[in-house]
């Protein structure tokens, strides 16, 4: 079984195989999805039979975007509350729309979930 290029050898050798063009575009995404270049994908797989993940900066920034706008959004959504529950009265009309935003933010963790 080859090594991981243990000497730091130059990657010289070209290697080339068939495929339709529908894989090879699922190589391409299956690639960009694990955040490594197309020739990183097809060697680690040729290699190890497995792909390593990394998290890409794309997706992290956009975990800690998305926790910070959740954070704010029930933040104001627990101060709502608590005058609600502190004072009998009804609802301030500002609680829907605090509601709808938490919704609109669930959705699209939701939608990034399922990618």
């Amino acid at each position: 079984m080859p090594t991981k290029n243990p000497k730091k050898e130059n990657l010289s050798v070209i290697n080339q195989f068939r495929s339709t063009p529908s894989e090879r575009q699922y190589f391409i995404d299956q690639a960009e999805k694990a955040g490594i270049s197309f020739s990183e994908y097809a060697l680690s797989a040729c290699r190890d039979g497995e792909i390593t993940i990394r998290e890409s900066t794309e997706t992290s920034l956009f975990d800690s975007q998305m926790v910070y706008e959740m954070n704010k959004s029930g933040v104001n959504l627990m101060q709502f509350l608590k005058k609600y529950h502190a004072t009998g009265h009804p609802p301030p009309p500002k609680l829907t729309v605090a509601i709808d935003e938490h919704r609109a933010l669930l959705e699209k963790v939701a939608n990034f979930i399922e990618e």
